[in-house]
């Protein structure tokens, strides 16, 4: 310690201290033996100076040995008037001493030197290992051999829910690791943490739950290995890893895996060369092949020889980014046979953006094929008889018709023959009206979509015309168009309004008042045209109104008919993506007549 306090004296004060001391030497000599007569010259103080040099500036003290040693010479001569050996063996003796103080001490600082040198690299390895420490993601922890914690990282405190000077001294497997997954305690020598201190030997766990500060566990894997100090375990190290999401994504990869093998449609993966990585359950029942007999070999396997330049194309398209959806070609089963599938193909990008593969979805639609083929000949069978009875069963009604005409202008008829001759006609007559309606069904159907703006005006003043005067001169049709009425439809739209105003006159008794208005209205952002064809006839009841445009529906009246008029009328409107609705032409008085409103979106 006094050695120590010697060296930290300033540079400055070893100088002063040094000179004053060799100063009060040479003094003392020279008061001692000249002026007080001392007939012997004592040098134990010079021993003083000479090691202080040694101490403070290592072999350097020599030269102050020499010095005073040189000066112990000159006093014993001048004293004695003769050298004495004695005196040359002091001097020898100084120089001695200060090379020996002065080696120790420069040995003294090489090892001090090397001391701090020591400390200084363990300070920089206990920083870097701090640093490492704390810069990982992974919780660290270290324990003594009775299993309490002496170290512990921030991200590990982090994760179990304490502060870093909150876990040291405590014990590991009682605070973090009591109790399984399933509830039931753990005790400590089943423990992989306790077994290494134990056993000496590292253990690694890939599955395991550790427990939070506010009673949560969460899911770890974690290794423990022993800490051996002089062939003795001294403690343990632990590393442990928070695995909640590692085991999120195994649920999804497991759900997504049970998908595929459960799912009925052929899911497969290839490289970008076509080769067959993957092949789940539905490929099997596909195909015929097991994923054993295919997987190594090309997807061109299993397409016949007509279309195997196909494959070529879908994986150029594929190495580009491409895809394919829902596209319907034809592929070979292991045993020959042909069968059409539905394919959808995507591209397998990486985590780094690269296309990697292809994956495919085949779904076998060789029977929605067969029955798509059976409904369309049924379809066209069905149509070939329509227009075959329609053709024939209208000419038959046209000479029906032609003959009761006839039969109905002779002279003198009687009443009873009369009735029941009209009655004959107007059978006759809803029949060709029947058959008139299923063809503009069809052509309904045909031309569903085809839609083009049409002047309203024009097509209602046609009407107006076609009906005014009708029944000797009983119908009168008033006809108010606005300006700019047209409307998104197509050539059916005319059978819309015939239809309507035919039934106003047909279901009315005595002379008939029909109203046509049109205007175009704006209705919730949208631009519409509005038609109103109202009717002083005997109106529609309440209860009849829901039911109206239903199949095969009729008014209450005396007049005859199917029923398909004013359904055809609905399904047109509704088609070109309008609405048509009815209410009384008098609020609250069915009996004053009707109103139908036909909205059809307007053209621009």
């Amino acid at each position: 310690m006094f050695k120590g306090a010697l060296d930290n004296i300033p540079d400055r004060v070893k100088v002063f201290l040094l000179s004053l001391t060799i100063m009060f030497c040479m003094i003392s000599t020279v008061y001692a033996n000249f002026y007080i007569g001392i007939d012997k010259v004592y040098t134990h103080i010079f021993y003083v100076p000479i090691i202080l040099a040694g101490i403070w500036y290592r072999r350097k003290a020599i030269y102050v040995a020499l010095g005073l040693g040189l000066f112990y010479i000159v006093a014993c001569t001048v004293h004695d008037s003769i050298i004495d050996p004695d005196t040359i063996l002091r001097f020898l003796i100084f120089l001695v001493v200060a090379g020996v103080v002065g080696s120790l001490s420069r040995a003294r600082e090489r090892f001090h030197s090397k001391e701090l040198q020591a400390e200084r690299a363990f300070r920089r390895v206990a920083k870097d290992l701090q640093l490492v420490l704390e810069s990982t993601d992974e919780g660290i922890y270290t324990t003594d051999i009775e299993g309490r914690c002496t170290l512990i990282n921030v991200a590990g405190a982090r994760m179990l829910g304490y502060g870093t000077e909150e876990i040291p001294g405590r014990k590991m497997h009682q605070l973090i690791h009591h109790t399984r997954a399933n509830g039931t305690p753990c005790p400590a020598e089943e423990c992989c943490v306790s077994r290494s201190r134990i056993t000496g030997v590292g253990c690694r766990i890939s599955d395991d739950i550790f427990w939070r500060k506010d009673g949560t566990a969460f899911p770890v894997e974690y290794s423990s290995y022993p800490i051996i100090s002089d062939e003795a375990v001294i403690g343990s190290v632990v590393a442990f890893r928070d695995i909640t999401k590692r085991k999120q994504a195994d649920e999804v990869r497991s759900r997504l895996a049970a998908i595929v093998e459960s799912t009925d449609d052929a899911i497969i993966g290839t490289t970008l060369d076509g080769i067959v990585t993957t092949w789940n359950a539905g490929a099997e029942r596909i195909y015929g092949y097991t994923a054993k007999e295919i997987i190594g070999r090309h997807i061109s396997l299993t397409a016949p020889p007509d279309v195997k330049d196909e494959i070529a194309g879908i994986l150029g398209r594929i190495r580009s980014g491409g895809r394919f959806e829902h596209y319907e070609t034809v592929r070979r089963k292991k045993d020959g046979a042909l069968i059409n599938v539905s394919l959808t193909i995507s591209p397998i990008v990486n985590n780094a953006g690269d296309i990697t593969g292809a994956s495919a979805i085949a779904r076998d639609i060789t029977e929605n094929k067969r029955v798509e083929r059976e409904l369309q000949e049924a379809k066209a069978q069905a149509e070939m008889y329509n227009d075959l009875l329609s053709h024939d069963i209208n000419n038959i009604n046209q000479i029906g018709t032609g003959y009761l005409e006839l039969a109905l202008s002779a002279p003198n008829l009687d009443r009873g023959v009369r009735e029941l001759l009209d009655r004959s006609l107007e059978a006759l007559q809803n029949s060709s009206r029947l058959i008139h309606n299923v063809r503009k069904m069809q052509e309904m159907k045909a031309t569903a979509g085809k839609l083009a703006p049409v002047d309203i005006c024009p097509l209602l003043d046609e009407i107006r015309a076609e009906y005014s005067g009708a029944r000797n001169g009983e119908v009168r049709i008033d006809l108010a168009c606005g300006n700019h009425t047209r409307a998104m439809a197509n050539d059916l739209l005319k059978e819309v309004f015939s239809n309507i105003v035919g039934n106003a006159i047909k279901h009315s008794a005595g002379p008939v008042h029909v109203g046509i208005a049109s205007e175009e209205i704006s209705l919730n952002n949208k631009t519409y045209c509005k038609v109103s064809v109202e009717d002083n006839g005997p109106g529609i009841p309440d209860d009849l109104k829901p039911k109206l445009f239903s199949r095969f529906q009729r008014g209450n009246t005396k007049a005859s008919g199917r029923g398909l008029g004013l359904y055809l009328v609905k399904n047109l409107v509704e088609g070109y993506g309008g609405r048509v609705s009815v209410e009384d032409r008098v609020a609250g008085d069915p009996s004053k007549g009707s109103r139908f409103v036909i909205m059809l979106p307007a053209s621009a």
